[in-house]
């Protein structure tokens, strides 16, 4: 435990001046009568690291919550497996691959007649 102890020197004088010579000779024993002393002492608490203590306290609690609310936030979007959604190419069997294929066929013969053209000329 730390003490702190407070001594006043009450003195008559004129001025500051003459006030801090008498308290000086006082101090230096040179002076023992006409001064009036007072000694009180008390215990010094240390409230900063109760203060740290608490404010780390406040953070953790914080933190926590910040934690807990973002976690629940992001529990609603991501759901169980039905309900992933994807995109599938279409079956080589449909209707729409068969136009394609012959979209295609199309496309090459239209190309190679118009490369033999160029090579003709």
């Amino acid at each position: 435990m730390k003490f702190k102890t407070i001594i006043k020197l009450i003195t008559e004088a004129e001025n500051k001046t003459d006030a801090i010579d008498i308290v000086d000779e006082y101090l230096s024993g040179n002076i023992t009568s006409g001064i009036d002393m007072k000694c009180t002492t008390k215990r010094v608490r240390n409230y900063g690291k109760g203060v740290v203590v608490g404010l780390a306290l406040v953070f953790l609690v914080c933190a926590g919550a910040f934690s807990l609310i973002c976690s629940q936030h992001h529990q609603g979007i991501v759901s169980t497996g039905s309900v992933y959604n994807a995109v599938q190419p279409p079956l080589k069997t449909s209707e729409s691959d068969k136009k394609r294929s012959d979209f295609k066929t199309e496309w090459q013969k239209q190309q190679l007649k118009e490369a033999l053209g160029h090579i003709g000329e």
